[in-house]
């Protein structure tokens, strides 16, 4: 489903009276809370560039490979790196590499050699009604039931909002055990932090 289909779905369960605006807010929420639970398989992707290289919907970083060296780069932090090298200007190919919000930097610094970065992606803001949502078709009701919970709190009808979040949280577990199981499971993967 598209922004405005998802809109018209939560519409659908009685909050026609909320702002569009307020709707497509709390469902880019819901599909980022969602994406940022788990590394799943349909946030997994790839990109390449030289450094320092910007990634606007940087999630979280699987590995960095020097791909014109043939070396996998090691995740270290800014600070160490600059207890070696205070200026973080020594050249050469790169072996370690840092992130900077949504940069990736590498050191020594190499600004020619190519990088070809595998991370999960963070979903950007839908403001289109036309766009869809990168979480999977068969899920997406999962959006719908996220939003409701936000209504049920801006109503103040807590208790209910509670239910309709175990129930939300119950779906988000469905849909880790379809992800982990059989053919969709997942290998392990190192975690890298924010510096």
């Amino acid at each position: 489903m598209n922004l405005g289909e998802l809109r018209e779905e939560v519409k659908a369960r009685g909050y026609d009276y909320i702002a569009d605006t307020r709707l497509n807010r709390w469902i880019n929420q819901v599909e980022a809370e969602i994406a940022a639970e788990h590394h799943w398989p349909w946030t997994d992707t790839t990109t390449t560039g030289t450094a320092p290289l910007s990634i606007t919907d940087l999630g979280v970083i699987v590995s960095v490979t020097d791909t014109t060296n043939d070396y996998r780069l090691e995740r270290h932090s800014r600070e160490e790196l600059i207890y070696e090298d205070p200026d973080l200007d020594d050249a050469g190919n790169p072996i370690w590499y840092f992130r900077r919000g949504d940069t990736i930097h590498v050191h020594p610094l190499n600004t020619t050699a190519t990088l070809s970065v595998r991370y999960h992606k963070r979903p950007t803001a839908i403001t289109s009604d036309a766009t869809q949502l990168i979480v999977p078709t068969q899920w997406q009701d999962l959006i719908v039931d996220g939003v409701v919970v936000k209504c049920l709190k801006d109503n103040d009808e807590y208790a209910a909002a509670m239910d309709a979040q175990s129930f939300y949280e119950a779906q988000v577990e469905r849909m880790r055990n379809h992800y982990l199981s059989g053919d969709f499971a997942t290998e392990t993967i190192t975690v890298t932090h924010f510096d």
